[in-house]
């Protein structure tokens, strides 16, 4: 595990980026374990551990075998410390200091630095804080663990999605429909505003033209041109054009879903927490049969600055961009690939 945002905003904000140890309060720096942290370091700026109350290895200082693992990168099993205090109270498997001893340690710091600040700055740190929760709720909401089976799903030639997710995506519109994001978070605001207006559109789509399979949890997008009960190969044509025009709207949402979320990320680590997701990384998308073809992409807004307007997005937006590009390039829509489409 890693520590998330919401318990990394806990620790550094209330610690207020000072060593926790006794008369240290040495001003610490986020360490993002790249060369321009190591610049900093040799430069003579601290760079703050994240240090372990109880270690998660056993025979590690005060490790206790009973201690709940997902707890052990949580907020309370937390302190902030410099390199030099960080390795003092590790020492000799961590003997001198007991965990009552450093919790205390880091309630008596926090305290202290409470009462010195001000009810605007105390109003501000709160604020940050349930802003980093909030985050930490999209993650479970938004289904990132589960981001590449998501994307694949509705990449495939005929795309679906599993019942789960499909109620999962629907109740991650209704959340952020009803969230206010701060406007002291203008990029976190901005880029939660288009992964909105892509869920909005996305699950539109998925109401209005995924059916579910026989009895199963999985969720089609329908095929009507195999629903015609005498031979016409007219309306058999048109039927499948619509599908195809279905099928390149659905891979477009699903790209552009991904990159509405990593548009996230972004303004969370640039607003609220520089190590945001460092181990695990962008979301990558997964596209692909599987069988003939199966890429792994990473894709983002590269070329969008912050503040630069998106264009409206809808259906009959994308509908029409996608029977537009198909009669450009002499192609059927299926053709028409989806990247083709990112300037809408």
């Amino acid at each position: 595990m890693s520590i998330r945002v919401a318990d990394r905003k806990l620790l550094w904000g209330r610690s207020r980026n000072q060593c926790a140890f006794p008369d240290c309060s040495q001003l610490l720096t986020v360490d993002l374990h790249d060369p321009e942290s190591e610049v900093l370091g040799e430069a003579g700026v601290v760079l703050g551990e994240e240090a372990h109350i109880r270690s998660s290895q056993d025979g590690g200082p005060r490790h206790d075998g009973e201690y709940p693992p997902k707890r052990l990168d949580a907020y309370a099993n937390l302190i902030l410390l410099c390199p030099t205090h960080h390795t003092l109270v590790d020492k000799d498997g961590g003997r001198g200091f007991t965990v009552e001893d450093l919790e205390k340690m880091r309630s008596n710091h926090e305290g202290a630095l409470q009462q010195l600040e001000s009810a605007a700055a105390e109003r501000q740190r709160v604020a940050d804080e349930r802003l980093a929760a909030a985050i930490q709720v999209w993650e479970a909401k938004a289904m990132l663990d589960e981001w590449q089976n998501l994307t694949w799903s509705l990449n495939t030639p005929v795309p679906y999605i599993r019942e789960p997710l499909r109620d999962g995506l629907f109740e991650l519109g209704e959340w952020l429909l009803a969230r206010d994001w701060p406007q002291t978070s203008p990029h976190v605001r901005e880029a939660f505003d288009r992964f909105l207006d892509v869920v909005r559109v996305l699950t539109a789509h998925v109401a209005q033209s995924f059916v579910r399979v026989g009895e199963s949890n999985r969720w089609q997008l329908e095929r009507e041109y195999k629903k015609l009960d005498s031979w016409n190969p007219p309306l058999y044509e048109e039927l499948i054009a619509e599908h195809r025009v279905q099928c390149t709207m659905t891979y477009f949402l699903a790209i552009e879903l991904t990159r509405a979320a990593n548009r996230i990320i972004t303004a969370v680590r640039e607003e609220v927490d520089p190590l945001y997701r460092f181990d695990e990384g962008v979301l990558l998308l997964r596209e692909g049969d599987g069988i003939f073809e199966h890429n792994i992409v990473r894709i983002e807004y590269r070329d969008r600055d912050w503040g630069d307007p998106f264009p409206p997005l809808s259906l009959q937006i994308l509908r029409t961009a996608v029977a537009e590009k198909a009669a450009e390039d002499g192609i059927d829509a299926d053709e028409v690939s989806p990247y083709r489409l990112f300037d809408l």
